[in-house]
């Protein structure tokens, strides 16, 4: 093909002219002397949104998939929240500590209205400080690689399962029902029940709360999977290693001898009356009271 100072729209459209007049892009490559896939190339990108083919006229896309370079070029586009407002740094605040969280449970954190919480996730969710699972319903948001850095937390897992996703979700759902009877109540990370020689099992969380002017403390044992009752006294009796990185010594401590309080939540209404049945049949000897309480699963994981 002879040297066409056209841009490469005018080009495509000369060839749509060709094509209308001869009937098939094989004619119009060998008129032009191109190869019939040139043709189809260019004749392609006709189809292109308006604003799109602007960006190709003037050389800033390319010819060749002009589509998929925008998609790569707004991937690599860096954060563009340079100062964040307030409910922003609540959002990110509030994900440093609780890693997951749905729209509704960050709002109520937040103590913000769902449409401030969701221009606030939508902003971040543009800058990439945000991640969200989409698959799961409601969407559940954690933190970016980005989104850490400004929070000075540890960068995110790469992948967690849903069952996973779904336990810390529910421990908001309780800490966040627990706020309304006793705002000081907060879940105690993993990493600091390590230092108290604690190393909870997947379902059991430490929970703080003040109460009449005393520090408290409870176990929270989360049941989403139809647990087994025997469960609760395992749990309860079990003796903790502390010959971990952040303690050493003897199998000297459990959550009976460490809590003043036992609340088990399970997602099933009716295995509420089992847990309910068990404690007061086989826990006679455990001195702290054990509550047993229904909690909604925030979405069916199957």
């Amino acid at each position: 093909m002879k040297e066409n100072k056209k841009n490469p729209i005018e080009l495509a459209t000369s060839l749509k002219a060709l094509k209308d007049t001869h009937g098939t892009n094989g004619k119009v490559a060998k008129i032009m002397d191109i190869s019939e896939a040139q043709v189809s190339r260019y004749i392609a990108l006709l189809d292109l949104p308006p604003e799109v083919q602007q960006q190709v006229a003037t050389g800033e896309l390319p010819v060749t998939q002009p589509l998929k370079a925008l998609k790569r070029r707004a991937k690599e586009r860096k954060p563009t929240v340079s100062v964040l407002n307030h409910n922003q740094r609540l959002v990110i605040e509030t994900l440093a500590r609780t890693l997951y969280a749905t729209q509704s449970q960050l709002a109520r954190y937040a103590d913000k209205s769902v449409n401030a919480i969701r221009i606030a996730i939508n902003d971040l969710a543009d800058a990439r400080f945000l991640e969200s699972s989409k698959e799961l319903r409601p969407f559940v948001y954690r933190l970016s690689s980005h989104g850490t850095a400004i929070a000075g937390a540890p960068k995110p897992r790469h992948w967690m399962s849903a069952n996973a996703i779904h336990q810390r979700v529910l421990r908001n759902e309780i800490e966040l029902a627990m706020r309304e009877r006793n705002a000081s109540a907060t879940f105690m990370e993993r990493t600091a029940c390590w230092k108290m020689g604690l190393f909870p099992s997947v379902g059991e969380h430490l929970l703080t709360y003040s109460h009449q002017g005393r520090d408290q403390k409870a176990l929270v044992i989360i049941d989403d999977y139809l647990m087994d009752s025997k469960r609760i006294e395992r749990s309860l009796k079990r003796l903790h290693d502390k010959d971990k990185n952040y303690a050493s010594g003897d199998l000297v401590l459990a959550w009976k001898d460490v809590v003043d309080t036992i609340f088990v939540y399970t997602t099933d209404a009716k295995h509420k009356d089992h847990h309910e049945a068990f404690i007061d049949q086989q826990l006679g000897d455990i001195s702290q009271p054990i509550v047993v309480r229904h909690i909604p699963a925030v979405w069916e994981v199957l």
